[in-house]
Order: structure tokens, then C-alpha cells, then sequence
């Protein structure tokens, strides 16, 4: 009965990892800071030629739902490899209020979309 009970768990980990894998990207953030400066970073499983950030949009809370804002400027940051990494200040684009920005980050044509962490200015 102990090995039945420790082959699930051992089945239903490998499960949730495999369900939360992408089969391109190992991780891949957007951090907004205190200074409404935002970094972007980005690790692939496989070397690539070309990575990058092709599209960033800055939402804004009111209330429980989130607003578009708009499109902002991207990095001009391209890389090859397995990581990526940039960042880019947004102060022109952000007053007061709570925001964050969403992002896709493109590797050799294959694309990801993240969200940023929340933050009140």
C-alpha cells in the first residue's frame, strides 16, 4: 500500500511540472520597480538565434479590473543564446495609480506572453 501511495505522488508531481513546462522557455519575468523602470528576463532550454521582447502594454487597476493603457516602446535589446535580459525606464508613460505591464518575448519565431508584478505609484 506504501509503494501504490508514493508512486501517486511521484506520478502527480511529474504531472503538474510537466502541465506548467514550456517546452521553449525555462523562465521568463518582467519586474516593474519602485522607479517605474522595467526588466526583462528571459531563459530558453534550448540556444537560439534570435530573442527578444516584441510587444509590451501597460495596464492600469481601477478598481478589480485592469485597463489598457497602451502600447509602450520595447528594448531594442536582441540577443542569441539561452538567456536574455534588458530593461527599460517607462516613467514618461506611468503617474499615479496601480499598474503593470504585460510582454512577449520571442525566441526564433516561438512567442510567450508574461505579466509584470503590480505596483502603486
Amino acid at each position: 500500500m506504501l509503494f501504490l501511495a508514493i508512486c501517486f505522488i511521484f506520478v502527480s508531481v511529474n504531472v503538474s511540472a510537466a502541465v506548467n513546462a514550456d517546452p521553449e522557455f525555462r523562465s521568463a519575468s518582467i519586474t516593474l520597480t519602485s522607479n517605474k523602470l522595467v526588466v526583462y528576463s528571459a531563459n530558453l532550454n534550448y540556444e537560439k538565434d534570435s530573442i527578444k521582447v516584441v510587444s509590451a502594454i501597460l495596464y492600469r487597476k481601477l478598481g478589480d479590473n485592469w485597463y489598457h493603457v497602451g502600447i509602450l516602446p520595447v528594448p531594442s535589446n536582441e540577443y542569441s543564446g539561452y538567456s536574455y535580459g534588458a530593461s527599460i525606464d517607462y516613467s514618461s508613460y506611468i503617474s499615479t495609480g496601480t499598474y503593470r505591464v504585460q510582454a512577449t518575448f520571442e525566441a526564433d519565431g516561438y512567442q510567450i506572453t508574461r505579466n509584470s508584478n503590480e505596483r502603486t505609484f
